[in-house]
């Protein structure tokens, strides 16, 4: 087995984010407690909840949007993993790629 250590110095948060948001607010709505008033309300308007997310989010410290980032790439494994097989089957390198782990510098 060889193991590649890819390293991402640069992210827009913002966009990657506002991917994933609307996801988390439907599986919240989903399975979520409706009991709970802020998931309940959170139900009703996503749009506007999605902004206070993404609020919250930016006025996040540095080091907790990456370990957010890392957390959300890592339950979207499989996503990641077919992409990156496609684009190597794309470009005719023979290889294929187990498994993706993202991990924040600061917690190697």
């Amino acid at each position: 087995m060889i193991e590649l250590d890819v390293n991402i110095s640069d992210v827009q948060y913002s966009d990657f984010f506002d991917r994933f948001i609307p996801n988390l607010l439907k599986t919240l709505r989903e399975k979520g407690d409706l009991k709970n008033p802020v998931l309940r309300a959170a139900s009703k308007r996503p749009e506007t909840s999605a902004k206070i997310v993404k609020g919250f989010i930016a006025s996040m410290p540095k080091s907790s949007m990456e370990h957010l980032m890392c957390k959300l790439a890592n339950a979207n494994e499989d996503m990641i993993v077919t992409a990156l097989n496609n684009l190597c089957q794309k470009n005719n390198i023979k290889v294929v790629l187990d498994s993706a782990e993202a991990v924040a510098e600061q917690n190697k």
